[in-house]
């Protein structure tokens, strides 16, 4: 194994243990925003459950676009 494939090896590594983090945030990011304008309009607790699902969709279509391109 030359040094160039090591180099692709160790990326992909370091991008795949990066997935866990961006599906966590983007999950937690869309809780946050969904609870901050529940609080401001009163509006409990849909803007939560909302902004939850919009965060987790968007959470796992980064994550599976991540995965294709290492593939």
């Amino acid at each position: 194994m030359d040094q160039e494939d090591q180099r692709k090896q160790w990326r992909d590594a370091l991008r795949m243990s990066s997935l866990g983090f961006v599906l966590v945030a983007s999950v937690g990011l869309g809780v946050g925003i969904g609870w901050y304008l529940d609080q401001r309009l009163g509006t409990a607790p849909w803007g939560l459950v909302i902004f939850f699902f919009l965060g987790s969709i968007g959470g796992f279509v980064k994550v599976f676009q991540e995965v294709r391109r290492i593939s």
